[in-house]
């Protein structure tokens, strides 16, 4: 389990990094946006497989704790999971915003 965590983990500080180039990028010449976008969107649904895949490892666990635990785990699995769906999203809204001609 914890090792999908740190993949998430990983995952979502790469889809960062093609963010962050594809603001340089808007920057200069405008060439590599739509690669690095394409990154983030599969970087992304590499990161929702991810998050099913913890979410069903931990539900086949059985583990000794109470329930307020078990929500406060999961709230920390629905952020991680909500970053990268937000850097998807801008990565997106910029593409729309590209291909516009704004």
């Amino acid at each position: 389990t914890i090792n999908i965590i740190l993949e998430i983990m990983d995952i979502t500080v790469e889809c960062s990094v093609f963010l962050d180039k594809i603001l340089i990028d808007l920057l200069k010449d405008r060439e590599n946006v739509k690669e690095y976008s394409s990154q983030i969107n599969q970087k992304e649904h590499t990161v929702d497989l991810l998050n099913i895949k913890l979410r069903k490892s931990l539900q086949d666990t059985d583990y000794k704790v109470n329930f307020f635990t078990i929500f406060t785990v999961g709230n920390v699995f629905d952020i991680l999971e909500a970053i990268s769906d937000s850097i998807e999203g801008v990565a997106d809204y910029i593409m729309v915003l590209l291909t516009s001609g704004l």
